[in-house]
């Protein structure tokens, strides 16, 4: 009897402990949200057909992105906004406003952009310390996969990947987690549960395109470092290495392959 009585208290202690957590877990959902916002894109390119008219194509793009300041300042993904012509951001209670790209970071596939004309009441994400975050923490990201807004997806800290010294300077860190992630997700928070913003989201690993347990997120200190805490700087420019034969058909150098009129190298062309 006595062990049956022990058995009883022990479910539901746990009982309670599970919607505890889950309430804990809700709360803070309902404080953070407020600052996560969608991102529509658009990006319009014109070419000629084989018969010579001038096509205009308009391609659209969805992201995420997180409010990190009174006065409207957002951070995302690099990948969601760099050559974007236009952004459009729409808050969680369904206010819309243009955007302008401030910074890209694409490396780091980080970038900061400016709503215009921001309302006062803005709430923004408190940033943690992600250098403080272990393997196995709870975590949870907010985004918009498929364009499913404001979903929740919870996990935990995977990994902690340390890609090494920045070009210009600092340590890249991404942190690794098996919170769902999909197309969308990019440029979302992660949080931890106290509700700090200690990575924003970056790509995932997958051989069928979609979650797969295998999301990577840039950390909170790499975007301190590498963007919110150095002067703004947008190329709105994509870069592609060009090397090889293709160097040389558009007249590269024959020994290292630049791209250039000139070689640093003796001219052998």
């Amino acid at each position: 009897m006595k062990h049956i009585l022990k058995l009883f208290v022990i479910l539901v202690f746990s009982v309670q402990s599970s919607g505890c957590a889950s309430n804990s877990l809700s709360k803070v959902y309902k404080k953070v949200d407020p600052s996560v916002v969608v991102i529509h894109t658009s990006d319009e390119s014109q070419h000629v057909s084989a018969t010579g008219n001038l096509i205009s194509n308009t391609q659209r793009g969805l992201g995420t992105g997180v409010i990190i300041s009174k006065d409207g300042q957002i951070l995302t993904a690099s990948h969601v906004v760099q050559t974007a012509d236009r952004l459009n951001i729409k808050l969680a209670d369904g206010r819309e406003f243009k955007a302008t790209t401030l910074s890209t970071v694409p490396f780091a596939d980080l970038a900061l952009i400016q709503l215009d004309n921001p309302p006062e009441d803005l709430s923004p994400s408190v940033l943690g310390d992600s250098d403080t975050t272990e393997v196995g923490d709870p975590v949870f990201v907010i985004g918009t996969p498929y364009g499913i807004e404001h979903t929740l997806t919870a996990g935990y800290i995977s990994g902690k990947r340390d890609m090494g010294q920045a070009p210009l300077g600092g340590n890249l860190m991404f942190l690794q987690t098996d919170a769902a992630i999909n197309k969308g997700n990019s440029g979302g928070p992660i949080y931890n549960v106290s509700g700090e913003l200690i990575g924003i989201v970056s790509h995932i690993k997958s051989q069928s395109g979609g979650n797969e347990g295998l999301g990577f997120a840039t950390s909170i200190n790499t975007a301190k470092d590498q963007i919110i805490n150095q002067p703004a700087f947008w190329s709105g420019l994509e870069f592609l290495p060009i090397q090889g034969n293709l160097a040389k058909a558009l007249g590269g150098c024959r020994r290292c392959r630049v791209y250039y009129s000139k070689c640093c190298a003796k001219l052998d062309w």
